[in-house]
């Protein structure tokens, strides 16, 4: 909680959807700095800690909340009041593809009837962890353009593979709201996801502090429990003399301006501050994480860029020696680790097919129509038509000397 809002604060971030909580029931949790975390989990607290999400909101923007609701362990919905036109928040967390199907459909048929529900004259904002991944064959779906590293949004625990399958999506009509949206690597709260800020030119009013002395002191009346002080402020007390021949308004005021005056002397005025947990070492050891994550990047660089070198001298070296083999070798290398990745086919009617069960009947059939070679009941080869049936095949057994001529001219270095 304290690194969120330190993140909030260096990128002035004014509201936040968090996904994956793990904080049971309902609840409204003010920190330190001023802020407003409203969170919605499961429902009772012997609950196993899982999914639950969260709004926090800034000091500076917490009195433009007109109301939330938590609908769910998935689903939470904050309305801000604005200048022009009221804002409608909805942060939720939906089921990966390997949860229940009626998971699935309790958490989309709750998700349609909260934004149903929602003022029609609202902007209304949806912030989700999709678990939704986009198909590597299509671009990573974004209305700004940007570079690959700064549309991705998950990284794998293993960080050998990214996707983007978290998304910030806005109101048709109030499209030319939303001026930017795109990740910030640099955030740091010890997460596989990557912070996704988008920008919006949307008045909320900011908070107008009070000037320091119409500001409301409560007296230190701590203090009494010292035997010397409170003998002094009833001494003082006890001397305040009253005024003759004055009205009731003057002689009220007289009285309570000698209390003030004693109590500020005596008493003094108690201090709100309050101590943050979080040392000063701790705060340190967070600033270190952030510093070594940049390290380890620009390292993992260095130690790419030396090998492809170190790679390129020996192929270098295999070339003027005439070693081909090693130099083919050492050229795949080069040429990177090349990933397997499976795009959509169509079936016969033109139809894009995404599961691979489906894909693989649909090859199936494919091969049966082209591939196969039909047998009469005699066991006679029957040429399909669109075979050339003038093609000569030399049927006969192979010699030893054919056998050793394929032999001879077989490439070195290959599987017989």
């Amino acid at each position: 909680m304290a690194t969120l809002a330190a993140e909030c604060d260096r990128f002035k971030i004014d509201v936040i959807g968090i996904s994956e909580v793990r904080w049971n029931g309902t609840g409204e949790f003010t920190n330190q700095k001023g802020g407003v975390l409203m969170y919605s989990g499961m429902p009772d607290e012997q609950d196993p800690h899982i999914r639950g999400v969260a709004v926090y909101v800034r000091k500076n923007v917490k009195h433009s909340i007109l109301c939330w609701k938590a609908i769910s362990e998935r689903i939470i919905v904050v309305r801000f009041r604005a200048k022009k036109f009221n804002m409608s928040l909805v942060q939720c967390y939906a089921p990966t593809e390997d949860s229940p199907l009626d998971q699935k459909e309790v958490f989309y048929s709750a998700l349609e009837r909260t934004l149903s529900e929602i003022p029609r004259t609202d902007v209304i904002i949806l912030m989700s962890d999709f678990n939704a991944e986009i198909t590597q064959s299509i671009e990573l779906g974004s209305l700004f353009p940007h570079k690959t590293c700064h549309k991705v949004t998950w990284k794998s625990p293993a960080g050998n593979f990214e996707s983007q399958i978290d998304h910030i999506c806005i109101s048709k009509r109030w499209s030319k709201v939303l001026c930017d949206v795109r990740n910030k690597r640099s955030a740091d709260i010890d997460s596989d996801h990557y912070l996704v800020v988008a920008e919006l030119k949307f008045n909320i009013p900011k908070h107008r502090y009070e000037h320091p002395q119409h500001t409301r002191r409560t007296y230190n009346t701590t203090k009494l429990n010292v035997g010397a002080v409170k003998n002094e402020m009833i001494e003082r007390i006890n001397n305040v003399s009253l005024m003759e021949d004055a009205s009731i308004e003057e002689t009220w005021l007289h009285i309570k301006t000698n209390l003030e005056e004693i109590c500020k002397d005596t008493l003094g005025y108690r201090k709100n501050e309050q101590k943050e947990w979080l040392s000063a070492n701790s705060w340190e050891l967070i600033a270190q994480r952030r510093s070594l994550s940049r390290q380890i990047k620009k390292a993992v660089k260095s130690d790419k860029r030396n090998y492809y070198v170190e790679l390129s001298m020996k192929a270098q070296a295999a070339s003027e020696k005439g070693d081909m083999k090693e130099l083919f070798k050492l050229t795949k290398q080069l040429g990177g680790i090349s990933f397997q990745s499976s795009a959509p086919i169509e079936n016969e009617n033109g139809q894009l097919v995404f599961a691979k069960n489906e894909q693989a009947e649909v090859w199936k059939r494919h091969f049966e129509k082209t591939l196969n070679i039909i047998h009469n009941e005699s066991g006679e080869l029957t040429i399909p038509r669109h075979l050339n049936p003038n093609r000569q095949i030399d049927t006969r057994a192979p010699s030893v000397n054919e056998i050793r001529g394929v032999i001879i001219s077989m490439k070195s270095g290959k599987a017989p």
